[in-house]
């Protein structure tokens, strides 16, 4: 637990996507990892343009990652502004900062979603990775003393959160998980309207 809570932000990466309390508040106490934080949001966001075309050109990463840090920085300001105004309890204790910081490492799952480009399987790692962050989240707000976790769950379908593009799977990735649920899905033979009609008219006669 103390490897994973210590400076290295490959440490710190670890240890937010297994969900160790103790790397998140190393991360909240230590203004330092603000631009940790910033990193791994990026680095989710390169690996989600890579996932979502296989090839990913230069123009789309560097969009991608500055539209992920945009919705990084709302999401994180949403969070800090409802977890202290409109849903505070006693035991809420943190600044904006903090939660900007702890949000940020939970992005680490969202990397998962650099093998959405994979065809028929690629959603499933993207799909466990949004949802790995999702739970990750939640460790973060609790963690961070903003929220309880019967409350946290109400950041994470705010829109804020869903501007995001590097938490959230893919449009393509929800397309290739459509072809392949249909690929594998059971045809179930429809009735012949026409034979149903005959029988009927049989039946009257």
């Amino acid at each position: 637990m103390q490897a994973t809570a210590s400076g290295s932000i490959v440490d710190r990466m670890i240890g937010a996507a297994r969900l160790d309390p103790a790397t998140y508040e190393a991360v909240e106490a230590n203004n330092s990892a603000t631009s940790q934080a910033m990193t791994v949001v990026i680095l989710a966001a390169i690996a989600g343009a890579i996932g979502s075309l296989g090839d990913a050109s230069i123009g789309r990463i560097i969009g991608g990652a500055l539209t992920a840090v945009l919705g990084w920085a709302v999401f994180s300001f949403f969070a800090y502004w409802v977890g202290t105004n409109m849903l505070a309890s006693p035991a809420t204790s943190a600044t904006q900062g903090q939660v900007l910081r702890t949000l940020g490492f939970a992005y680490t799952p969202s990397i998962l979603q650099v093998f959405a480009f994979i065809p028929f399987i690629g959603w499933i790692p993207a799909l466990i990775g949004f949802v790995w962050f999702l739970v990750a989240a939640i460790v973060a707000l609790v963690v961070g003393r903003i929220t309880d976790p019967a409350l946290s769950s109400c950041f994470l379908s705010s829109p804020p959160q869903a501007t995001s593009s590097s938490a959230a799977p893919s449009r393509k990735t929800r397309s290739v998980a459509g072809r392949s649920t249909k690929r594998i899905g059971i045809p179930f033979p429809m009735p012949d309207r026409g034979a149903g009609q005959h029988q009927s008219r049989e039946l009257r006669g």
